[in-house]
This record gives C-alpha cells, sequence and structure tokens, in this order.
C-alpha cells in the first residue's frame, strides 16, 4: 500500500482480524465509477473493503493528510450506496 504508514497498518491489522476469524475477508479498495445524472465526475476509491460473515461491508477510508476534510468522500458514499443495508464508510483519523 505505502501510501502513509496508518495504511499499511491498517492493512495489518485486517490480517490478523482474517486470522482470529473476525471477519470473512478484506481485500484493497477498487475503483468506483461516479456519475451523477450521466455525468462522468470521476472515481471513488477506497483504501480497504471488508466482508463479514454476516453480509456486511465496510469501506475503510484512512485520512493521512492533516487538512483532508471527509465531507466529500461522505457526500458520494451516501449518495451510491448509503441506502444499501449493512454498508458503512469507516473514515479513520490515525
Amino acid at each position: 500500500m505505502g501510501e502513509c504508514q496508518h495504511v499499511d497498518a491498517y492493512a495489518r491489522r485486517l490480517e490478523e482480524q482474517l486470522k482470529a476469524g473476525e471477519i470473512e475477508k478484506w481485500e484493497p479498495g477498487r475503483d468506483y465509477p461516479l456519475d451523477i445524472n450521466g455525468i462522468y465526475i470521476g472515481t471513488y476509491h477506497p483504501h480497504f473493503e471488508v466482508h463479514y460473515f454476516d453480509g456486511r461491508l465496510d469501506f475503510v477510508e484512512i485520512v493521512c493528510l492533516a487538512n483532508f476534510t471527509e465531507h466529500l468522500p461522505r457526500t458520494i458514499f451516501d449518495a451510491l450506496y448509503g441506502r444499501m443495508p449493512g454498508t458503512r464508510l469507516l473514515i479513520i483519523r490515525p
């Protein structure tokens, strides 16, 4: 990963949770195209996707910049996935 030390540390934490049987699987986030009313806005790429045995799914965003605002990812996530039961956006501020 390497984007910041906190991303690598969180990946290690997820691997520990996987080995302990706390999560079904985790994977690096993938690209999600952002289209609003047929207009391509850009791509959202969370750091991680965490899958649980009960079907829940977490999108994990690690905040490495002091001046990062979570408003845009939160707004985008809510617009795209906010109505999907059991789906959350986690914004981690180390």
